[in-house]
């Protein structure tokens, strides 16, 4: 069955074709997909990007694995982004007024912070949406 996220050769590769441990794996990417999704959020909204960024870098290696190569690619920019930049907990992300913020002799631009919280939003839409189809392929192995 042919899915739009989610790839499972490299799973059923280093598997070795094992149901028992695909199925496991599967399982296992569910709650940690979830759970990047949840503390990613989170961290957006709470403006703590240095741990926005650790969540990403984690999340990335972890999606690859089951295919979503691109997305893997937009959580490694936003891990990049957000330790650019993370010396600013607290900034109030709820503001509309485009005011450069300066940290340590740096400027942090409204577009970053903009194009941080849409990654954020892309990677919680295709999270749920590979939610979907993970949910899916555990049905192949009842």
């Amino acid at each position: 069955m042919g899915y739009q996220y989610i790839n499972l050769d490299y799973l059923r590769e280093h598997s070795r074709s094992n149901k028992k441990i695909e199925k496991n794996m599967l399982e296992i990417f569910i709650l940690q997909l979830k759970k990047f999704s949840i503390q990613m959020n989170t961290f957006a909204e709470d403006g703590k990007w240095y741990l926005l960024g650790g969540e990403a870098f984690f999340a990335k290696e972890t999606i690859r694995v089951f295919g979503l190569h691109e997305m893997a690619n937009e959580l490694h920019k936003l891990d990049h982004l957000c330790r650019k930049h993370s010396n600013n907990e607290g900034i109030d992300l709820s503001s509309s007024v485009a005011v450069p913020i300066v940290f340590d002799n740096e400027t942090y631009s409204p577009t970053a912070t903009r194009e941080i919280l849409e990654i954020v939003q892309k990677f919680s839409r295709v999270a749920e949406e590979t939610l979907e189809e993970v949910k899916l392929a555990l049905l192949d192995y009842e």
